[in-house]
């Protein structure tokens, strides 16, 4: 969660300018496959779409997003389409990808989101 905290700063600096919003997917560690981290709540892989609002709704108690939060279906359609498993970072302009972030933990770099945004409003302004 330590990188929320990076992006709610981002979210800060740009609040008038983009539209921060999660999609809550399908359990990364969930406490059945053996690989459950203990910093998060213990949530069992979701068999249903009420299990899956369910715990988003969980993470809605334990944190503040920067923005709107979706649920993906059960079939994941917005996981596998943007290649989102378990997280990654992407910038949408006029329903186009012009920013995909490398797939997290590892891949997951808010400070790129930051680089972009900077970059693309200072051009917006010089223009």
């Amino acid at each position: 969660m330590a990188n929320l905290a990076k992006i709610k700063k981002i979210q800060d600096k740009f609040v008038n300018k983009a539209t921060f919003l999660t999609i809550y997917t399908q359990e990364a560690h969930p406490t059945e496959a053996g690989d459950y981290i203990d910093y998060f709540l213990p949530i069992r892989e979701h068999q249903t779409i009420a299990e899956r609002i369910a715990a988003a709704g969980e993470l809605l108690n334990l944190e503040t997003l920067p923005g709107p939060l979706l649920v993906d279906n059960m079939d994941n359609e917005a996981s596998v389409s943007y290649g989102s498993f378990p997280d990654r970072l992407y910038i949408v302009l006029g329903g186009r990808v012009v920013y995909q972030g490398g797939v997290g933990p590892h891949g997951y770099v808010p400070a790129k989101v930051e680089e972009w945004l900077e970059k693309f409003y200072q051009e917006d302004v010089e223009k």
